[in-house]
């Protein structure tokens, strides 16, 4: 997925959501808690704590010039495309597929 597919999908929605990783072979969702951005790809980074939200990722990235990069998930030193997305309004978390 690139960058700028990610804003579009997230344009209209709530800015606190918080933002989370899951697949299907994780048992939970991770959230995603650091955000790397090089001059060719968007990394964001799944730790364990508390997880960035919506607001978090438009306010670092919203404002740069490129955003027709890839967004990758990296966890456990692997990383992962981004497919789509789920959103869980009664929880406010948002999970990267």
């Amino acid at each position: 997925m690139l960058l700028t597919n990610l804003f579009q999908l997230t344009q209209d929605l709530d800015k606190n959501l918080n933002l989370f990783y899951s697949n299907d072979s994780l048992k939970h969702a991770i959230p995603i808690r650091k955000i790397n951005l090089t001059s060719d790809k968007c990394c964001l980074i799944c730790k364990e704590g508390n997880p960035r939200t919506l607001r978090d990722l438009n306010s670092l990235l919203g404002k740069i010039k490129q955003k027709n990069i890839p967004v990758f998930i990296e966890y456990l030193h692997s990383t992962y495309n981004i497919f789509g997305l789920q959103i869980n309004n009664e929880n406010k978390q948002i999970y990267l597929k």
